[in-house]
Formats: C-alpha cells, structure tokens, sequence
C-alpha cells in the first residue's frame, strides 16, 4: 500500500504538483498499521476497561453503536459538516451508504409493527412528508445542474475564436462531456495572459451556484462588457466583449 500510494503521487505530480505533498502524507497511513496493531495487542485489556468504564452512561445509546446505524449515520454527517466549506454532498455520492440506511429503517419498521396501531400515526405523516418531497424535487431540483439543456443552447452561439474561461473545480468537469476540449478554447489559468496571448475579442466566462468567477477572471476582463447571458438549472455562461 505504501509503494502503491507513493507511485501514485508520482503519477498525480505531473497533472497537478500542488496536491502531490498530501497524496504522499497518506502514505504514513499503511505503515503505521503494524505500530498501531502492536500497542493494542499489548495494551488491549487496559484499554477494554477504560472503554467499559465511559460507555456506561451512555447504556441508553447502545442501538446507536450497531455497525449498521454508524455506517448510516457517521459518513454522511461527516460529508454534511464539510459540505459547509466545499460541496461535497451529491446523491450519487449517497448511493453508498444507502444499503445501511435500508437496513435500519427495516429494523425500525419491524420495531414499529410489534407496537399495533401506534405506528399508524408514524407512517402516515411519512408518506404525506414523502408525496410534498417528490413534488418540490420535480419542481426545483429535478436536475441539479443542467450541462446538457445548457450546452443545447450555448454551442450555437460559440465562435471559432471565443475564448472559454473556468475554473478547476469538480462541479465543471461535466461540461468537458458536451464540449468537447481539443474543439473549443479553453483557458483554465492565466485568465489576463492568455487573453493577451490569443487576441480574442470574445469570451465566455462559466460560473455555478457557489462558485462565482474568480478575481483573476475579473481582472482579466476588465474593459470588457457583457453581450450574452445563457441560463440553465444551477449554471450560467456569459459573453463578454469588448465595446466597439
């Protein structure tokens, strides 16, 4: 595992070297194991009766601590948490954890079924909750970011010498599926100088929710007016161009 990682960040080192440090960081992860693996063996009944000793107040928390409730409930609350500084909660990302989370609501609904009728009152607010969800989805969020309704109406208007501008970000990685990278022009560092470079009078600046252009997209274009605007769900491209 320690020479895997290490010969992936030598291949991760020509595409981006900034990030090759942490890739090789993680590296110390697999070594570690045997140490780790070594102390517990030595220590392992000192640290069973410390453990005993600070799970007895939370003897009333001992249904939360099955394998499957943690495998539901600790990844998703982690990628919620630092969703709050980068997007990080998508639903193919989910699909994951989904297993778990049909396991304990099966594991609930069977708890619920041995109560008689009281479960009736449940079940019903859940489905009335689940009918008001499926049509605020199809009417807000049926597609969380329309590449392909945007792409419909942006290439049409593509120049042979427009410049496009965005930014490295995962969110703008679908939109290389519609247009293609060896067809149009796109500048993805060096906004002023490749401006400079290419003499294009026309450019296109791609921006999402959350992700507006940069300061260096806007030092790049300054002088420069905005001609088109082109709108899909969540995405947004603009023209800019210089005034005649």
């Amino acid at each position: 595992m320690f020479l895997g990682i290490l010969l992936f960040a030598k291949f991760a080192h020509g595409h981006n070297a900034t990030r090759t440090l942490p890739i090789v960081a993680t590296s110390i992860l697999p070594l570690s194991l045997p140490i780790v693996d070594l102390l517990l063996q030595r220590h392992w009944d000192r640290l069973h009766q410390v453990g005993v000793r600070i799970s007895r107040p939370f003897v009333a928390l001992s249904p939360l601590t099955s394998l499957n409730v943690l495998l539901t409930l600790v990844p998703i609350a982690t990628l919620a948490v630092l969703s709050i500084y980068t997007p990080l909660l998508t639903s193919r990302g989910l699909l994951l954890f989904v297993p778990y989370a049909i396991a304990v609501s099966c594991v609930g609904l069977a708890s619920l079924l041995r109560r008689r009728g009281s479960w009736a009152i449940l079940v019903l607010t859940l489905l009335v909750v689940h009918v008001f969800s499926i049509r605020h989805w199809r009417q807000v969020t049926h597609s969380p970011n329309d590449y392909k309704g945007l792409a419909e109406q942006w290439i049409p208007e593509i120049g042979e010498t427009d410049l496009i501008f965005v930014q490295r970000h995962w969110v703008t990685t679908p939109v290389f599926y519609y247009l293609k990278a060896d067809r149009y022009q796109f500048v993805g560092s060096d906004y002023a100088q490749e401006l400079r470079k290419r003499g294009s009078s026309r450019v296109w600046v791609l921006s999402f929710p959350g992700l507006a252009p940069s300061s260096e997209m806007r030092e790049a274009l300054a002088g420069y007016g905005t001609l088109m605007t082109i709108d899909a769900t969540r995405i947004r491209t603009e023209l800019y161009g210089r005034p005649r």
